[in-house]
């Protein structure tokens, strides 16, 4: 379960006025150091959008340790997500 300040930050990222998040629709988007303190921050951000706003955003974030981005994410991976691994991390 996501805890209630990461919760209440994301939902007043996702609402700021001077970012068009549709922008990002339909896109991909690579996040290297996925599981480091500010690349986890932008995956966990991207997918909230993909949630709450649907855009559709393919994620592709490089990791060096697998059990650890499921642990990071694990609240934020809708159901149909899935961890494909690759030579250089894990799309998720």
């Amino acid at each position: 379960m996501i805890d209630s300040i990461t919760l209440e930050d994301l939902n007043n990222l996702i609402e700021v006025d001077f970012i068009d998040w549709g922008k990002l629709k339909n896109s991909s988007v690579l996040v290297t150091g996925a599981t480091g303190q500010i690349g986890s921050e932008i995956v966990k951000l991207l997918l909230f959008l993909n949630e709450k706003k649907s855009l559709n955003i393919n994620i592709i974030a490089l990791i060096r340790n697998l059990e650890k981005a499921k642990s990071i994410f694990k609240d934020f991976l809708p159901d149909y997500c899935h961890c494909e691994p690759s030579l250089d991390g894990v799309a998720i």
